[in-house]
Protein backbone atom coordinates (compact mmCIF):
# COMPACT_ATOMS: atom_id res chain seq x y z
CA UNK A 1 0.00 0.00 0.00
CA UNK A 2 3.05 2.51 0.49
CA UNK A 3 3.89 2.10 -3.02
CA UNK A 4 0.77 1.58 -4.85
CA UNK A 5 -1.78 3.99 -5.41
CA UNK A 6 -4.41 1.41 -6.24
CA UNK A 7 -3.35 -0.98 -2.89
CA UNK A 8 -3.85 1.98 -0.79
CA UNK A 9 -7.50 3.03 -2.33
CA UNK A 10 -8.25 -0.92 -2.37
CA UNK A 11 -7.84 -0.33 1.18
CA UNK A 12 -9.58 2.80 1.57
CA UNK A 13 -12.68 1.68 -0.10
CA UNK A 14 -12.55 -1.44 2.26
CA UNK A 15 -12.68 1.11 5.48
CA UNK A 16 -9.11 -0.84 7.00
CA UNK A 17 -7.98 3.05 6.76
CA UNK A 18 -9.81 6.08 6.34
CA UNK A 19 -8.61 9.65 5.56
CA UNK A 20 -7.01 10.59 8.95
CA UNK A 21 -4.18 7.99 7.68
CA UNK A 22 -1.30 8.90 6.65
CA UNK A 23 0.96 6.58 4.09
CA UNK A 24 3.62 8.97 3.86
CA UNK A 25 4.02 9.43 7.48
CA UNK A 26 7.08 6.50 7.90
CA UNK A 27 8.91 8.32 5.51
CA UNK A 28 8.66 12.00 6.69
CA UNK A 29 9.55 11.00 10.34
CA UNK A 30 12.78 8.45 9.05
CA UNK A 31 13.38 11.19 6.85
CA UNK A 32 13.43 14.00 9.84
CA UNK A 33 15.01 11.57 11.91
CA UNK A 34 18.27 11.22 10.23
CA UNK A 35 18.75 14.46 9.58
CA UNK A 36 18.55 15.22 13.02
CA UNK A 37 21.11 12.79 13.57
CA UNK A 38 23.26 13.05 10.49
CA UNK A 39 22.69 10.35 8.68
CA UNK A 40 22.04 10.37 4.79
CA UNK A 41 18.67 9.02 4.22
CA UNK A 42 16.73 8.33 0.83
CA UNK A 43 13.35 7.48 0.54
CA UNK A 44 12.38 5.02 -2.84
CA UNK A 45 8.69 4.94 -2.05
CA UNK A 46 7.93 8.14 -4.04
CA UNK A 47 9.96 6.37 -6.79
CA UNK A 48 8.07 3.30 -6.58
CA UNK A 49 5.13 5.38 -6.97
CA UNK A 50 6.44 7.55 -10.04
CA UNK A 51 7.47 4.83 -12.24
CA UNK A 52 4.83 1.72 -12.15
CA UNK A 53 6.61 -1.79 -12.69
CA UNK A 54 6.43 -3.56 -16.05
CA UNK A 55 6.75 -6.90 -13.81
CA UNK A 56 6.58 -7.71 -9.97
CA UNK A 57 9.21 -5.90 -7.51
CA UNK A 58 7.91 -7.85 -4.36
CA UNK A 59 7.41 -11.23 -3.60
CA UNK A 60 3.85 -11.97 -3.21
CA UNK A 61 4.23 -13.68 0.13
CA UNK A 62 6.83 -12.42 2.36
CA UNK A 63 7.03 -8.81 0.29
CA UNK A 64 10.56 -8.47 -0.01
CA UNK A 65 12.14 -7.56 -3.11
CA UNK A 66 11.66 -9.56 -6.46
CA UNK A 67 14.96 -9.31 -8.92
CA UNK A 68 13.34 -6.87 -10.32
CA UNK A 69 12.55 -4.80 -7.35
CA UNK A 70 16.30 -5.40 -6.01
CA UNK A 71 17.31 -3.70 -9.83
CA UNK A 72 15.06 -0.88 -9.42
CA UNK A 73 16.25 0.05 -6.23
CA UNK A 74 19.58 -0.50 -6.93
CA UNK A 75 18.92 1.92 -10.47
CA UNK A 76 17.49 4.83 -7.61
CA UNK A 77 19.95 4.03 -5.05
CA UNK A 78 23.26 4.74 -7.90
CA UNK A 79 21.36 7.84 -9.25
CA UNK A 80 21.27 9.47 -5.46
CA UNK A 81 24.53 8.10 -4.58
CA UNK A 82 26.15 9.48 -7.76
CA UNK A 83 23.87 12.82 -7.07
CA UNK A 84 25.90 13.42 -4.02
CA UNK A 85 28.94 12.04 -5.45
CA UNK A 86 29.22 9.27 -3.10
CA UNK A 87 30.24 7.23 -5.73
CA UNK A 88 31.10 7.99 -9.54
Amino acid sequence: YLTRDEAWDELKRSGAVTDKHDRDLPGRKLTKICADIGVTFYDTVPDFRAKPPTETRFFPINKHFSPAGNAFVGEILTQFLRSKEFVR
